[in-house]
């Protein structure tokens, strides 16, 4: 890892529609793996594509870590239609 990104503060905010073509590029920069980890299977980045343009939903809170402007991690915990707050699915990358 590089060592100015041990050593800066991120800015953690809520992500809006605005931050979508930053939520893409990160979800599009995920290794194989860490794909697979994140979304239970393996997926490309066609699905990848498809998936952020529905990230920000009204049953969803989603928070990302900026890195000198550059989003470096992302925090979903979305709803389950019409039970939220009683079931949620949390997602990290």
């Amino acid at each position: 890892m590089n060592d100015s990104l041990l050593h800066a503060a991120p800015e953690i905010r809520k992500l809006r529609q605005s931050d979508m073509p930053a939520v893409t590029q990160h979800l599009l920069r995920l290794d194989r793996r860490t794909r697979r980890s994140r979304f239970g299977a393996f997926v490309n980045d066609d699905f990848i594509k498809t998936y952020a343009k529905g990230v920000i939903d009204v049953d969803s809170l989603v928070y990302g870590a900026f890195i000198d402007g550059r989003l470096r991690a992302i925090g979903e915990l979305r709803g389950l239609l019409h039970t939220w707050p009683h079931d949620a699915e949390l997602a990290l990358s």
